[in-house]
């Protein structure tokens, strides 16, 4: 699975410079999304990888170096598509609206806005 995935990420070498790969971050121990941070970090190294964090039971330490304040339309919006389109996580403890919120709300107290998204930038070429 890793050399296919990694095969399919090649198509990103066929784009310029302004590809930004958003992934999940290095820290992630969930085993399909530490293959994908892995494949994305070995096959575009020379393009801006920025990472994720997502709830999960485990406390992994990310630690995030920048935030995108977000409007209330925004966090709504994003909340939404999640309950829509992640069936696989229905019935989970920590899957609902208010942990989506609650987690936008604590990035924003970091950025000193009402609600917010944390990302780690794993590799920046400008």
């Amino acid at each position: 699975i890793k050399n296919d995935l990694r095969n399919e990420l090649k198509i990103i070498e066929k784009y310029s410079d302004e590809v930004c790969i958003l992934t999940h971050n290095s820290k992630d121990r969930h085993q399909d999304h530490a293959t994908i941070f892995k494949s994305v970090t070995q096959t575009a190294r020379s393009h801006r990888i920025i990472c994720f964090d997502i709830p999960k039971y485990e406390v992994e330490g990310f630690t995030p170096s920048f935030f995108v304040c977000l409007k209330d339309d925004i966090v709504n919006e994003k909340i939404s598509h999640i309950m829509r389109h992640f069936h696989s996580q229905i019935g989970k403890k920590w899957f609902n609206q208010d942990v989506f919120s609650s987690c936008m709300m604590v990035n924003g107290i970091h950025a000193n806005c009402k609600y917010a998204e944390a990302f780690f930038i794993e590799n920046m070429v400008l």
